[in-house]
């Protein structure tokens, strides 16, 4: 709920967040059978062709 880019080039970093938002809803953390908070790093690899 709470996404945020924390490293990588500062020109990608928004199109980063708004592809995990747009991933659909990920599966919450559970312990001891109930939901709790967690966070997870999610490695994203832009792929940028060369012009000309």
């Amino acid at each position: 709920s709470d996404v945020e880019a924390i490293s990588g080039p500062n020109e990608l970093r928004a199109e980063a967040v708004r592809v995990i938002k747009k991933s659909g809803k990920w599966t919450p953390a559970v312990q001891n059978g109930r939901q709790v908070k967690s966070y997870k790093k999610q490695p994203i690899v832009f792929r940028l062709e060369s012009e000309g």
